[in-house]
């Protein structure tokens, strides 16, 4: 396969049962390795259909002189209502333990949800821990947020979820950007979904789960980075807050008026705490 990022682009395949990886080298000679635990965007364009549509999103966030290697984890397009957070925390424990060792942990969003149970369960494979736009549980106007989503995924609708996607940027313009660029794309793009069940089952039982994971917050021993805005939809400053008291090593970092797409408006900022946060 070949792509303007082949150089970066070591290898991607498969692990577990369903679950896929891609592996990113950016410098040979810097042992620093970041595993990023995804947003929910893997679970609609997943890596084992596309690696690129994820990649791609990762490129301008890493910051380059810092990280040497960097894994993106995909998840279970089979995901069920009552498939835990913490079980998959488990697989991913299996395939970091297996090929890669102690590293450095970043959950985007979702992908927190995950790194929490990670962080808590493992410390000897954590080094630090990054959390992005994501807290041990999600709000009232999340609640909503996901209840929304779930019906437009249920009746196959999953062009307007990547528009409900679209519109969590408080930049009006960059907002009617992306919306524009989902409707001009997505001829293409839906090649690349899951199947709707897949981010259903995911939204289902988030919300049929808030608060699961607070019993893992207060164990988390590895110093921690915790990114957001005080206008996150999907969450708000009182949990942001609760979780970075309850973990002892951890540094919290609140943009103000800023919502849930912090790493994309945010970018050079937060690009810049992350550096700052993984120097070895």
């Amino acid at each position: 396969m070949k792509d303007r990022y082949e150089m970066n682009l070591v290898e991607y395949g498969y692990f577990g049962t369903h679950y896929s990886y891609v592996k990113m080298v950016y410098n040979r000679d810097i042992n620093n390795t970041l595993v990023i635990f995804p947003p929910s965007q893997e679970l609609i364009f997943p890596i084992r259909k596309n690696p690129w549509l994820q990649i791609n999103r990762y490129h301008s966030l890493i910051p380059k002189n810092i990280v040497g290697t960097v894994f993106v984890l995909g998840y279970n397009p089979n995901l069920t209502v009552d498939t835990f957070l913490a079980e998959v925390a488990e697989d991913f424990r299996a395939f970091i333990a297996d090929n890669i060792g102690p590293c450095n942990i970043a959950g985007i969003s979702y992908g927190g949800g995950i790194a929490i149970p990670f962080a808590s369960k493992f410390p000897e494979l954590t080094k630090k821990l990054l959390l992005i736009v994501s807290t041990y549980a999600i709000s009232e106007q999340g609640i909503e947020l996901c209840n929304k989503i779930i019906e437009y995924a249920k009746k196959g609708e999953m062009m307007h979820v990547q528009l409900v996607m679209s519109s969590l940027f408080s930049n009006w313009l960059i907002s009617l950007y992306a919306r524009f660029r989902t409707r001009i794309k997505w001829s293409y793009l839906e090649k690349y979904m899951n199947s709707p069940s897949t981010l259903v089952n995911a939204y289902t039982h988030i919300v049929k789960h808030n608060f699961d994971l607070k019993k893992y917050i207060h164990s988390i021993q590895p110093d921690t980075l915790i990114i957001g805005g005080t206008k996150d939809q999907f969450s708000s400053m009182q949990l942001y807050k609760e979780l970075a008291d309850a973990i002892e090593n951890s540094i919290l970092v609140l943009f103000n008026n800023a919502t849930h797409t912090v790493p994309a408006e945010k970018l050079i900022k937060t690009k810049k705490l992350i550096a700052d946060f993984l120097k070895i």
